[in-house]
């Protein structure tokens, strides 16, 4: 049989006492070339997510193949220099595999998760991630195979401390996004998780261990054993979760559609800047900001949470228009208070959004925005209005529950 398709040809064979051997029938089997690329399922997913939403109908979404490609080149190199047998080395390719794919697929879905809130999000990552690592694992192994579960339950724990590690992060940065020390809270949030996963695991052997001891000896011998283990199991899995992790903070720092993205995501803010997401008042004269997009507008693009920064002094002004045809409004301080004002309604009229019940951007009368339009700007897209001084105030995504 060649690397392709074929027939394989599986003899058993068993060297007896007498030095004889034992050969057993041959079973043939169709091998078929895709069994040698047996993540070939997930890629198609990446691709699939890279065409189907419109918001990564852009070339700057298919940045996400650098990380990815990354990781499926080197991720060999690890097992070599530990050598790993070969059936070791398939499990750990299958968990870095898939969890560099599945991660990826995490990302792209990146602007949905941006409308939703902190916990539907954080549910949603990680069911996405579990999904796709049930599917490897069919690819990899087999529907009805017992092999690999070991891997599957290592792979599902590595996405709990990743998702987890995230918004861990999160709230140590202070919700700002600062390259280096965001990178120095995920790593110190990584270990943090990997090790909380390892003590429940190590409380749950000890248990059982000390209800079938016999002898305090034995019961001690086994915890200095567990904290051996928990020690050098959080520090390998913490480095090894944080490289695997780096190329798509790098792809951050370097792509200002994913760095977008994964602020929107997390509710990240700009460094040196207080509450909100960015002054986002321009001059009328702006082409990219008072033209209304020419596309056709669909509800689903303005339903969500929009907000701008207003001044020092006062904080962010927050909208959540809703897919029932109502929106709430309410002000972020800088203080990290939320303020709510009275909900309104709202219609879409081609890129025109128009609204009854928004008095003005501060909840007093005399600045009126009834109607915004969709603009395309090079971030991507926003939300304008031109207030009575002539000036245009546009609205970016924001995620202002993270912060009550």
């Amino acid at each position: 049989m060649s690397a392709g398709s074929g027939p394989l040809r599986i003899v058993a064979s068993q060297t007896l006492e007498t030095g004889e051997v034992a050969v057993g029938q041959p079973k043939v089997f169709h091998w078929s070339w895709y069994y040698h690329v047996p993540s070939l399922g997930l890629w198609g997913v990446v691709a699939l997510l890279l065409i189907v939403p419109k918001a990564n109908r852009q070339p700057q979404a298919w940045l996400i193949l650098i990380p990815l490609a990354l990781i499926a080149m080197v991720w060999r190199m690890p097992a070599r220099l530990v050598s790993l047998p070969a059936a070791e080395t398939e499990s750990f390719g299958y968990v870095v595999l898939t969890g560099a794919l599945a991660w990826g697929a995490v990302w792209l879905m990146g602007d949905w998760l941006a409308r939703r809130s902190g916990v539907v999000a954080f549910l949603a990552a990680l069911g996405l991630l579990a999904a796709l690592g049930s599917f490897s694992y069919v690819l990899h192994f087999g529907p009805a195979s017992g092999e690999g579960v070991g891997s599957l339950v290592v792979y599902n724990l590595s996405a709990l401390i990743l998702v987890t590690a995230m918004l861990l992060a999160r709230k140590l940065s202070g919700y700002r996004f600062r390259p280096g020390a965001l990178l120095g809270w995920q790593i110190f949030a990584i270990g943090v998780a990997a090790c909380c996963v390892l003590l429940v695991y190590v409380a749950i052997i000890l248990a059982v261990t000390a209800a079938f001891a016999n002898g305090a000896n034995r019961i001690l011998m086994f915890v200095v054993q567990a904290v051996f283990m928990l020690t050098i199991g959080t520090a390998v899995w913490t480095v090894l979760t944080w490289l695997f992790h780096l190329p798509f903070m790098l792809l951050v720092f370097n792509s200002p559609f994913y760095s977008k993205r994964f602020q929107s995501v997390l509710g990240l803010e700009e460094r040196d800047r207080p509450v909100g997401p960015r002054p986002l008042s321009r001059p009328a004269d702006s082409p990219f900001l008072t033209q209304p997009t020419t596309r056709s507008v669909e509800a689903e693009e303005i339903v969500g949470r929009w907000g701008f920064y207003l001044d020092e002094l006062a904080g962010t002004v927050v909208i959540e228009f809703r897919p029932d045809g109502t929106f709430a409004r309410g002000m972020v301080l800088n203080d990290g208070a939320v303020k709510q004002f009275a909900d309104g309604t709202w219609e879409l009229d081609g890129p025109a959004v128009r609204v009854d019940g928004l008095s003005g951007v501060e909840g007093k009368e005399g600045t009126e925005l009834r109607t915004w339009w969709l603009a395309d700007a090079p971030e991507g897209p926003i939300l304008c209005g031109e207030i009575g001084d002539g000036r245009v105030v546009r609205m970016s995504r924001s995620d202002w529950s993270s912060r009550q």
